[in-house]
């Protein structure tokens, strides 16, 4: 792969090549400039892999597609990606789903404040809470370039609801947002409601089985 000139787009979802599968990747992508999109969900890489991986991205200047989901990396190992994409200007879609993240979400808001490539990112599975739900929500005031943002199965509430619908009175890029399998009250559904007769922006809006 280092040398290969035509390869876009590289999958290799469910094999088990763990830290030192994704160190031999990762020397690959400091030198390869064609792949875009790279998909290792459930791979096995861990937070060790996840920093190896994030090297690569600190100098990749092609790939544009990342999917690390399923990988246990923890929130030591999400914070390492955020740090990449402090300093990567390609990569616009990441999906960071069920790593069980916990309080990187604190990295994720700084990055979304100051990343300006970053379309889409799917944050789902973590179970970050409102906690995280809110933190979150404070980087949606500012942020002008994500438009897509899955937070299914996170364990949010109505406080967490009700910061994303503040904040999304303000944004006006985002238009796809899922949070499905939350647990939203009557609280949560009210501020989504009166969120929906101002913002003009949001066309795509999943929230099945969310009601609590």
């Amino acid at each position: 792969m280092k040398i290969n000139t035509k390869l876009e787009k590289l999958y290799l979802n469910g094999i088990s090549f763990g830290a030192e599968g994704a160190r031999m990747l990762s020397d690959s992508l400091k030198l390869n400039k064609a792949l875009k999109s790279l998909s290792i969900n459930h791979t096995n890489i861990g937070e060790e892999g996840a920093r190896t991986i994030c090297d690569a991205l600190m100098t990749n200047t092609t790939l544009t597609e990342l999917d690390i989901s399923r990988n246990s990396i923890g929130s030591e190992g999400a914070k390492v990606v955020c740090e990449a994409l402090m300093n990567n200007s390609t990569l616009a879609v990441l999906d960071l789903s069920f790593n069980l993240i916990g309080d990187a979400t604190t990295r994720i808001c700084e990055v979304l404040k100051n990343n300006t490539t970053l379309t889409k990112l799917t944050l789902r599975g973590n179970k970050f809470g409102d906690e995280g739900a809110i933190i979150i929500s404070e980087s949606l005031k500012t942020n002008t370039t994500l438009t897509t943002l899955y937070m299914s199965s996170n364990k949010i509430k109505d406080e967490g609801m009700e910061m994303i619908s503040e904040a999304l009175k303000i944004n006006s890029s985002l238009t796809e947002l899922d949070l499905s399998c939350n647990e939203i009250g009557d609280r949560g559904m009210k501020s989504l409601s009166e969120l929906m007769e101002i913002n003009t922006s949001l066309t795509s809006l999943e929230l099945g089985d969310s009601y609590n």
